[in-house]
């Protein structure tokens, strides 16, 4: 079946390359990425899921709503085309640069 100009297999193989793409991105900025074989993954940022959301919203990338356990310190963050998530991982990686004021008593 073709969907998108895109048969299944060809999208499950690019959100794949997706998926490890942004999961490098996580590992070298130091964070571990839960295993995935979704469209989505979650970090444990070690600091309040909820602040870095927020960051990433002033800077115009939205990130998942909370995912109870993993509310507190952890971010679902949903893959998109490779291009969406090259400009995601630069603004994630400036916002877990500056340490959201939140991370105290974590």
């Amino acid at each position: 079946s073709v969907l998108f100009g895109a048969t299944s297999r060809e999208q499950v193989a690019e959100n794949a390359r997706v998926r490890a793409f942004t999961m490098k991105a996580f590992r070298d900025m130091g964070y571990q990425p839960l295993e995935s074989q979704t469209n989505c993954i979650f970090v444990d940022l070690r600091t309040s899921a909820a602040a870095f959301r927020e960051a990433c919203l002033a800077q115009r990338i939205q990130v998942g709503r909370d995912f109870p356990p993993y509310e507190k310190t952890y971010s679902r963050i949903s893959l998109g085309t490779m291009e969406e998530m090259r400009q995601a991982v630069e603004v994630f990686r400036r916002v877990l640069a500056a340490k959201p004021a939140a991370t105290s008593g974590q």
